[in-house]
């Protein structure tokens, strides 16, 4: 299951998995901020 981080720019749910290389968007590409 991927962590969930929501989107303070467009407050929408996208799920992201953890990789070696950082965070790889696996939802909606059109996210840019986010808040943990």
């Amino acid at each position: 299951m991927y962590p969930l981080f929501r989107a303070t720019n467009h407050y929408r749910i996208a799920s992201y998995q953890l990789t070696p290389g950082g965070l790889r968007c696996v939802g909606n590409h059109s996210i840019a901020a986010f808040e943990f």
